[in-house]
């Protein structure tokens, strides 16, 4: 005798014989509570399994009532095949003929149903479970869509105009992202008419948290761009304490630049960035040399400032490291190489290394984002 057969009530309905109440001790043996009645009770009782024989139900309809209650074995004689068909028509579990000479088969039997139907509440109220949560997993996801699209929007609308241009100086800017929103992010502004800060800075990660950190960026930079004596290396610094005192656990890389633009004096800190920016004169590409750590990642972070002149006619391209995974060839080298070329290449135009980018992807495994700075 097991504890769940123990637990387990049967409604027998039989009419008071001789074989009910030999039924009814064996089932008993088993440890099952016997329910015994000779018609349909009204209302039926909880039971687990219902064991009705066709001498008692004169009513063909009465077997739906059960079926719908509990799960239904029909116990018959063979002279009661045509009941017995009639009762499986209505959907019950089993039947067994000669109940009374076989009442070991009978015990098996109802341990089976008694189990089958206990798991198959089980299924039920899993399924149950199972839809609810997916309804409340669409809901969540439409949530999460209506918050990516805003978001989106946002950052769009946070990016600088495109093409923007200061006197002979042209910058514009191509941005293509993984996800709805992007880790990269560009800006070029002028507070003073002798200064012009630009920058493309790589968030670590994708989506909004690393979004909602190009947007703390843009407010940071702009904000320390009013000092009219910093340098790139210095608000690099200012940006490294800013993002580790948040404890937001974000670091980021950073090309930074300053440009005079009477002067023609750039002036730059790398943190951490790959590809190098690029100068292109006179249809010569170079990379300009640079190095530093990320940016809100180390308390002691150190960046250097990089001067060099931008020439009449020369353009610089920045990128972020997204365009080293849809380079083809083999090792960083190889790519980087093949980059500098695409640069030297297209004449300054991003449009032009925007289409060659977009005829190499098969998909895009990170953000990507392009800035070109032509002197005209």
């Amino acid at each position: 005798m097991s504890d769940q057969s123990a637990a387990s009530v049967i409604l027998l309905l039989d009419d008071v014989h001789p074989g009910r109440a030999a039924i009814a001790e064996r089932l008993a043996r088993e440890g099952y509570r016997l329910l015994c009645s000779a018609e349909v009770p009204d209302p039926l009782p909880q039971t687990e399994l219902i064991l009705c024989h066709t001498r008692s139900l004169n009513c063909p309809d009465h077997w739906q009532q059960l079926v719908n209650h509990a799960p239904v074995i029909v116990l018959t004689e063979k002279r009661d095949q045509e009941q017995a068909l009639i009762a499986l028509s209505a959907g019950v579990s089993d039947y067994l003929q000669d109940p009374e000479g076989s009442l070991d088969l009978l015990a098996s039997l109802v341990r089976r149903t008694i189990e089958h139907a206990r798991l198959e509440r089980e299924r039920a109220s899993y399924q149950h479970k199972l839809e609810q949560t997916n309804v409340e997993l669409q809901a969540s996801l439409k949530t999460l869509q209506q918050d990516q699209e805003a978001g989106r929007l946002v950052q769009r609308q946070l990016m600088p105009v495109h093409p923007w241009t200061l006197n002979d100086l042209c910058f514009d800017y191509w941005s293509q992202p993984m996800l709805y929103l992007s880790g990269d992010f560009v800006d070029y502004w002028s507070p003073y008419p002798d200064v012009v800060w630009f920058y493309l800075a790589d968030v670590a990660g994708h989506g909004a948290s690393s979004a909602f950190v190009t947007i703390l960026l843009k407010h940071l930079l702009n904000r320390y761009s009013l000092d009219k004596e910093i340098t790139p290396a210095c608000m690099l610094g200012r940006v490294n304490q800013e993002l580790i005192t948040a404890g937001l656990d974000k670091h980021l890389t950073i090309v930074l630049c300053r440009l005079n633009p009477l002067t023609r004096t750039l002036t730059y800190s790398v943190g951490a960035h790959l590809p190098a920016p690029i100068m292109v004169v006179n249809g010569q590409a170079k990379s300009l040399i640079g190095a530093g750590m990320p940016v809100g990642l180390f308390p002691e972070a150190h960046h250097e400032d990089y001067t060099c002149a931008f020439p009449e006619h020369a353009q610089l391209c920045l990128a972020s490291d997204g365009v080293l995974e849809m380079i083809p060839g083999d090792g960083l080298d190889v790519r980087q190489a093949t980059w500098l070329d695409w640069v030297a290449r297209c004449e300054g135009r991003i449009d032009q290394l925007a289409d060659r980018l977009q005829s190499a992807a098969r998909k895009w495994p990170d953000d990507v984002t392009l800035m070109m700075l032509n002197g005209c």
